[in-house]
């Protein structure tokens, strides 16, 4: 049997690559020793969940019930369990512990063990705390980013300097304009700036702290650390002037006014709908302010509130960062959670959102189909809930920093990430410390004449046979199918065939490498590559009951083995009169009913159905057999025994099975 890799012509190995994603998850338990007065303290446990490869933590507070100040000696212990640590054996109350658990090597199912706690102070005796581990599949997000910086992170004064040139301090404001202009709030150097064909300009704030400006131009007045902004649908711009408590309109002629009165509150995000209405969150509440100046409370509102946007049905979603929450607000003021437990913390991807914690949030962003993006200030990422309510991270590590820029935002750090604001491609902008970054959304693409038989590389299918996939952004990594049968999720990707899931092989962000499924029809298919809930455009197949090729490779050389082992070359020929194996793929159905995927049967033989004939050179030979490799996913051999007087020399190798030829590569013959 032999394995063989057909991600590229000639390659005779099996490239198997796995990886490990990993995650850190912050929470708090307690746990509180008796002295003086005999106590217990029920309910206290400490749960984890999580999928295969991750790492996470949790605090554990150890303190005395009468005094939660008193210094005594302790000792703790894990009991039962590999897989759960601490960060310290013993120490003085109170005091604070890393609990930590490890999902590394674990299968899936519940563990559980127990953390003792014990001091000599303590009346009660020792404490018992139980630990359990929930390890999960392992999920995967319904959607990639690539990350970039788009501004900031230069040297340059800001005004007039391209972009990436400039030096920010503290952009925390990001939107877009009606014209699609990206426009960033920095609220250090109390100005607005308009990223606009390629230049930043400013469109208000002299860069001094201060209140001065209204009835004048934007570009001349005051402002003391401007944060949210948003537009309204004449270009109006509204900008939250935080420490002056209070919100300021910029007109599309960049004259700058108040709106409204002052709060003496934190000032949230904002938002305007279709008719003009400006909603706003501030002080425990969310106003609504008409076109014509009428103001009137809308609803109850977070404490500390943060970004807020708007869905197609008119809820509004509103950051409570004071419960590390994001909250829904009715058209009739019906406030639910959609993210966060309201207890700070990381943890929950590929959990439900209102399970999973988040950590000083600031921003919310939603696009059309009914994802929501968060960003996740106090883990250093950006977290999204799919239209199901599953939450996931999409960007940064949870590192702060600000590498990573030209690969995949789960690997890239950020750094206070704040507000967010969507384009119409789907792209994010984020606020990012010193730096706006922007998150662009990974579409698969199936290049032109993209699909090909994985061996001969003409556009040929059939059912059973291996295709190559070319094209970009088709999967989020390099992975290959370990053992049969053949996964249909590999690095993020799916692929579809009339509807129908195609087991897959390899895959690569530029090639995929899948099994038509032995139920396809003949005749034209549909197929689609899928990265997460992202399809790329639809390309045709002709499926036709036959595509042999042989695999090759170098200068057209036929993957074969000589009767001794070794792989045949014109080096290292075979022998007149012995046996030869040549593999190949597409020989179509078989006489045997195999599940798409699996390998073939190690017991009985599997040979296609259609009419076969083998040419070696110019002549017709009959082969010893042709068939699906035992143990083999979609592989095919072709066995031949040499004739006893055949001459030295390269002789080309053809099979054609059902009228279809396959290529004709070489094998080498010396006496």
């Amino acid at each position: 049997m032999l394995s063989l890799d057909l991600r590229h012509p000639g390659q005779m190995f099996a490239g198997l690559i796995s990886g490990a994603y990993r995650s850190t998850d912050s929470g708090e338990s307690w746990t509180r020793l008796s002295g003086l007065v005999k106590a217990t303290l029920g309910g206290t446990s400490i749960d984890f969940r999580a999928s295969p490869g991750n790492r996470l933590t949790q605090n554990l507070r150890v303190q005395f019930f009468e005094n939660n100040s008193w210094a005594a000696p302790f000792t703790a212990a894990v009991e039962g369990g590999s897989w759960l640590t601490l960060s310290a054996a013993s120490g003085a109350t109170p005091a604070t512990l890393e609990v930590r658990a490890s999902t590394a090597g674990l299968a899936k199912g519940s563990y559980s063990a127990n953390i003792r706690i014990g001091s000599p102070a303590s009346v009660t005796g020792d404490h018992l705390i139980p630990v359990t581990l929930t390890v999960t599949d392992a999920f995967v997000a319904p959607r990639s980013y690539r990350i970039s910086t788009v501004a900031g992170g230069g040297n340059l004064p800001p005004v007039g300097a391209a972009p990436a040139q400039a030096k920010f301090s503290l952009s925390q404001g990001v939107a877009l304009d009606p014209s699609g202009n990206l426009v960033i709030s920095d609220i250090a150097l109390n100005q607005i700036f308009r990223v606009r064909n390629g230049v930043l300009e400013l469109i208000a704030g002299t860069g001094t702290r201060g209140s001065s400006g209204d009835g004048g131009p934007a570009t001349a007045a005051e402002f003391f650390s401007p944060t949210w902004i948003a537009f309204g649908n004449a270009g109006d711009a509204y900008v939250a002037d935080t420490t002056n408590f209070r919100i300021r309109r910029i007109d599309a002629q960049g004259v700058i006014s108040a709106v409204g009165t002052s709060s003496r509150f934190s000032l949230g995000g904002m938002i305007v709908d279709a008719t003009g209405n400006l909603y706003s969150s501030s002080g425990g509440e969310i106003r609504i302010r008409t076109p014509a100046g009428v103001d009137t409370r809308f609803s109850t509102g977070p404490s500390i509130p943060e970004q807020m946007t708007r869905d197609a049905a008119g809820n509004l979603y509103v950051v409570d960062r004071s419960l590390h929450q994001i909250v829904r607000i009715t058209p009739g003021g019906v406030s639910s959670v959609v993210a966060g437990t309201g207890t700070a913390g990381y943890s929950g991807d590929g959990a439900s959102a209102v399970t999973s914690q988040l950590s000083n949030p600031r921003g919310v962003a939603m696009d059309a189909d009914g994802n929501i993006f968060i960003s996740d200030d106090g883990n250093d990422r950006v977290r999204m809930v799919d239209p199901g309510g599953t939450m996931f991270t999409i960007a940064g590590t949870g590192v702060a920093g600000f590498s990573g820029d030209g690969g995949l935002a789960t690997q890239a750090t950020v750094n206070i990430p704040y507000a967010l604001a969507l384009d119409a491609s789907g792209n994010l902008y984020l606020g990012d410390g010193s730096r706006v970054r922007k998150l662009t959304l990974i579409r698969p693409i199936i290049k032109a004449n993209g699909v090909t038989n994985a061996a001969s590389y003409v556009p040929d299918a059939s059912p059973g046979s291996l295709v190559a996939i070319f094209g970009d952004d088709l999967a989020n990594g390099t992975d290959a199918a370990k053992a049969a049968p053949w996964p249909t999720t590999l690095g993020g990707a799916t692929v579809t065939l009339n509807g129908r899931l195609m087991p897959l092989y390899y895959v690569s962000p530029g090639q995929v490498n899948a099994m038509v499924p032995y139920e396809t029809p003949l005749g034209p298919a549909i197929l689609t590559v899928n990265l997460g809930s992202l399809a790329s455009a639809s390309y045709t197949v002709n499926i036709t009951s036959a595509s042999p090729g042989i695999i090759a490779f170098g200068d057209n050389r036929a993957v074969a083995v000589n009767q001794d082992g070794s792989i045949n070359t014109a080096a290292n020929p075979a022998k007149p009169g012995s046996a030869l194996v040549i593999y190949l793929i597409g020989i179509g159905p078989t006489n045997l009913a195999i599940p798409s995927g699996a390998a073939a049967p190690l017991d009985v033989l599997a040979r296609p159905t259609g009419a076969t004939v083998v040419t070696l050179g110019p002549q017709t030979v009959t082969p010893l057999f042709l068939g699906l490799t035992p143990g083999s996913v979609a592989l095919a051999q072709l066995n031949l025994k040499l004739d006893d007087n055949l001459a030295n020399g390269d002789y080309a190798v053809k099979v054609t099975i059902a009228g279809k030829e396959s290529n004709a590569p070489v094998i080498s013959v010396r006496r």
